[in-house]
């Protein structure tokens, strides 16, 4: 198998493990998502791994963890120049935020997500981002 499908596929399964509740077989898979993407130095496939994979960690309570995994994935989103993902991530960050009480982080990062998305209208036309569909990808 290719192994950029199969850290897609990896990613995937993660995504459809969170769903059905299953968290330790969803990390196992975003785990070996991440694992390739690394192997491949693939850092948009690598941003997405670690936003899905903060999302198992944040079904499982583990709120710091999924702080942690949801700012290298936005880091990653801004060195890449990657605005869609950027502003999704930032919402994200802001829900994670506001569950440990930062209220201020929280404002912080959704008034920075609304400026990227403005910055994203400046595109060219007839692309659609539908970035409001961005929490998992």
């Amino acid at each position: 198998m290719i192994p950029q499908a199969l850290a897609h596929a990896r990613n995937q399964l993660g995504i459809l493990e969170n769903a059905r509740g299953r968290y330790d077989e969803a990390a196992v898979h975003l785990e070996e998502s991440l694992r390739v993407a690394a192997e491949l130095d693939d850092a948009a496939v690598r941003s997405a791994a670690l936003n899905n994979f903060a999302q198992t960690a944040r079904l499982r309570g583990e709120i710091e963890r999924a702080l942690d995994l949801t700012r290298e994935a936005l880091e990653i989103c801004i060195q890449q120049g990657d605005s869609h993902h950027e502003a999704a991530i930032r919402n994200n960050l802001a829900d994670l935020l506001h569950s440990t009480g930062d209220s201020d982080g929280a404002m912080e990062q959704l008034k920075t997500a609304t400026a990227v998305l403005a910055r994203i209208g400046d595109e060219p036309a007839g692309m659609l981002p539908e970035v409001w569909k961005l929490g998992e990808w």
